[in-house]
């Protein structure tokens, strides 16, 4: 038994032992490894800072000053597509806006990648690139300025920024809401020329120096991205630039239900005078003059956010056609006021009343003047016999107009709308 938990007791011992060995040996190792990494990173930063303070590096001259012009490669990876705003012709973006080049004398010989997240332009000379359309720029600084630099071993250098921008962009409302917009985003060097600077896409991916996270906007669909090269001429010299065409196509449902919808049912409202006698005036005239001011009210609302243009609008032409329509039926009231029968036999019946009175009272003037002689005068009034019931009598029955009205406005209204379907339809899968 003594043997036997001796045996155990020393099996315990060496397993004891051997596991401390494991554990210094792997402790070891890290610190080493550990170590080893530290030391490196310490002497790539003491490389970079003796670039940047002690070999007289400039940050204010670019690489290979007077030599072979810069070459930067350009990457935007937009996040996400903001406000559009028609009345002041501009849209929003949020980018990672990314560029590559190479400085040579940032080339070192230590094994490793120097990353950190700062402003690389308050560190080293950077590309002065600036966006030719943009009227107002965010960089973003929650929690931290949210830029990273990486230098590479050869020299190469990654410049990565987070960007907000609000872009100006000429924007065409011919057939709006029907209408497509072609919205730019142009990249130039501020001051540097071709001669010092040139600007190329990025390739190799399946991007191709434009990558969209997500195209969902509120009032548009993303068609398509496309990208152009080129230089820009001047007063001050020839400039690199890069360009970006987002085309997107506007949706309709949202303008249906809240423009087109409202403007059909008006149109509508002012039919309903049709089957309303032309007797009751009231009625008829605040059913047309009710829906004229909504209609003028619902333009006023509708063109709120667009800008002044010189040029009629789709929309527009809908609205005025529309209105016609509305005051139409309140020119044919008019109409049917002034040709309706009742209205003839009234002026006949009044007429006749007239006649009869005077014939009434000449016969009395006659039988006064033959007996003046013989009675005293006496003032007296002679009325028409029936004249106290006399009442404004018009025919009950609906104006053959109000009939015809009831089918011809619904129906060339009904034409108008399928036209204009057809042609703003045709016009909009042609874009």
């Amino acid at each position: 038994m003594k043997r036997e938990v001796c045996f155990l007791a020393g099996i315990i011992v060496i397993v004891v032992v051997e596991l401390g060995s494991f554990v210094q040996s792997r402790y070891s190792r890290d610190y080493s490894s550990n170590r080893y990494t530290m030391i490196k990173a310490q002497n790539l930063s003491r490389v970079i800072n003796y670039i940047l303070k002690d070999s007289g590096y400039d940050i204010k001259v670019r690489p290979n000053d007077g030599g072979d012009p810069v070459d930067v490669t350009v990457e935007v990876k937009i996040v996400s597509f903001g406000e559009f705003l028609e009345a002041s012709m501009e849209y929003s973006l949020d980018i990672y806006f990314r560029q590559w080049w190479v400085d040579p004398r940032f080339a070192h010989d230590v094994d490793r990648i120097f990353n950190i997240a700062g402003d690389a332009t308050k560190i080293f000379w950077t590309p002065d690139t600036y966006f030719v359309n943009a009227k107002r720029s965010i960089y973003h600084y929650v929690t931290k300025e949210n830029m990273r630099i990486m230098i590479w071993p050869d020299g190469r250098i990654y410049f990565s920024t987070r960007i907000t921008l609000t872009v100006q962009c000429s924007m065409n409302f011919l057939i709006y809401p029907m209408d497509t917009q072609r919205c730019p985003l142009i990249i130039e060097s501020y001051a540097h020329t071709v001669e010092d600077l040139r600007y190329n896409w990025k390739t190799g991916n399946k991007h191709d120096g434009i990558e969209v996270v997500t195209g969902n906007i509120a009032q548009f669909e993303l068609l398509e991205v496309r990208k152009d090269s080129g230089a820009q001429s001047n007063s001050k010299g020839s400039f690199s630039s890069l360009k970006a065409w987002f085309s997107f196509k506007r949706r309709t449902t949202y303008f249906f239900y809240q423009s087109f919808m409202p403007t059909i049912f008006l149109v509508i409202i002012s039919w309903c005078q049709f089957w309303i006698s032309p007797k009751a005036v009231p009625a008829r005239v605040s059913l047309s003059v009710t829906t004229v001011l909504a209609i003028f009210f619902l333009s006023s609302t509708i063109n709120e956010s667009m800008p002044k243009v010189s040029y009629m609008k789709a929309i527009d032409y809908f609205l005025s056609v529309s209105f016609v329509f509305i005051f139409c039926t309140l020119l044919e009231y008019v109409f049917v006021l002034n040709t309706s029968p009742g209205k003839r036999k009234y002026k006949e019946k009044e007429n006749g009343d007239i006649m009869e009175a005077h014939n009434v009272i000449i016969t009395i003037m006659d039988r006064d003047k033959s007996n003046c002689t013989n009675r005293p005068r006496k003032n007296r009034r002679f009325v028409p016999e029936n004249s106290s019931r006399t009442k404004y009598k018009r025919d009950g029955s609906h104006h053959q107009v109000d009939k015809l009205a009831r089918v011809c406005f619904p129906l060339a209204y009904a034409l108008f709308l399928l036209g204009y379907w057809l042609y703003y339809s045709y016009v909009y899968d042609a874009l």
